[in-house]
């Protein structure tokens, strides 16, 4: 029993690392917090409140996609 789940265990992960689908909205996801990150740090903190509005919205949107 533990070697059929070993076993389908480690297709299931072979499957995982050679499936790229989504790698490229994940790498994009990270640039824009990046970007986000260092403009938070750039600009003075009067501006931050609305691009912090501005970000939230984004980020609604984004989870609204299926």
């Amino acid at each position: 029993m533990h070697l059929a789940f070993l076993k389908r265990a480690t297709i299931r992960i072979r499957l995982l690392r050679s499936d790229k689908r989504g790698q490229d909205m994940i790498e994009y996801a990270l640039l824009a917090a990046a970007i986000v990150v260092l403009v938070f740090g750039a600009l003075p903190s009067a501006y931050s409140e609305s691009l912090s509005l501005i970000w939230s919205r984004v980020t609604e949107q984004m989870n609204r996609v299926p």
